[in-house]
């Protein structure tokens, strides 16, 4: 299932294209062709088989050249990881989209990010059938933004590099500044990537962000701990905060790519009934199609 941590980091990938692209030539030197736009795809990979198959993100760029298929794997705090799957994953993407396919693996912890890097040979021992090498993005290899300037020239590699790291023994080195520079921003896009940040840490790291966020924007208030999302406390939720959560079931279809048809758009608009909202809420979650939600 799809977590918030999870949707913090492909989050960026699925808003911010052009950063993935910078984030690949810079870490790996990795260039890809010129992309003119980017297209989100339905990231269930399951076959006509009773065995389900999800991978975290999936976005197609279209390019000057041959169409990329993105697969986005975000490991986090699950250790029974889904890596005898991707070879799965990458076939049956390049099979089903006819297009060139990177997988791209994000993680916070060093050593899992260097054993994701060793390729995964399908095979005989003198005869390879299919080999998967991950792009990985890893504290191992992206860069602690640190400064004011760092961070104010690519705020969305910061949010990368502070997730990666979140979990650092100084993590208010990355924190801090980037707080400043998301403080400073004039639009409401960017704003909301406060919300992306505290979606991708936890415990200390994540009151901590709190605190920063107070500090230097006191009038910010983190739509999470309005609704109750992050910590589990949707019981808690006066009638009230109806509204709230209303904007979290079309926020989180937006985000795993679920078009709604007017109808359906009205009804969840015109819902008033906090318990018909949080069924909602938790069936989009892992929702495919609109009808997952609503029947």
């Amino acid at each position: 299932m799809v977590t918030p941590r999870h949707e913090a980091l492909h989050q960026i990938a699925r808003d911010n294209p052009e950063t993935v692209e910078r984030a690949l030539e810079r870490v790996h030197g990795l260039r890809l062709p010129p992309v003119k736009d980017a297209e989100i795809l339905n990231v269930d990979l399951t076959t006509i088989e009773a065995v389900e198959r999800r991978v975290d993100s999936l976005v197609r760029l279209r390019t000057d050249g041959r169409d990329i298929a993105m697969i986005f794997e975000a490991q986090l705090d699950n250790k029974e990881i889904k890596q005898s799957r991707w070879p799965y994953y990458v076939a049956f993407v390049h099979d089903k989209y006819d297009c060139d396919v990177l997988l791209i693996v994000i993680t916070h912890d060093a050593a899992d990010a260097r054993r994701f890097e060793e390729p995964i040979i399908v095979g005989l021992e003198d005869w390879t059938t299919l080999t998967v090498r991950a792009v990985v993005f890893g504290p191992h290899n992206v860069p602690r933004i640190t400064t004011l300037d760092e961070a104010r020239e690519d705020a969305v590699f910061a949010i990368l590099s502070a997730l990666v790291h979140s979990h650092a023994p100084d993590p208010d080195a990355i924190l801090e500044p980037l707080a400043l520079v998301l403080g400073e921003a004039r639009d409401s896009t960017q704003r909301d990537l406060y919300e992306f940040v505290e979606a991708g840490l936890v415990g200390e790291t994540q009151e901590l962000w709190r605190h920063f966020v107070k500090t230097y924007n006191p009038r910010y208030v983190s739509t999470l701990r309005q609704e109750g999302i992050a910590e589990g406390r949707a019981e808690g939720i006066a009638e009230g905060r109806a509204e709230g959560k209303v904007k979290a079931v079309l926020l989180v279809l937006q985000g795993r790519g679920i078009a709604l048809s007017e109808k359906s758009r009205a009804r969840v608009l015109g819902c008033t009934d906090p318990a018909v909202l949080d069924d909602w809420l938790l069936r989009a979650a892992t929702a495919v199609s609109e009808e997952d939600v609503f029947g």
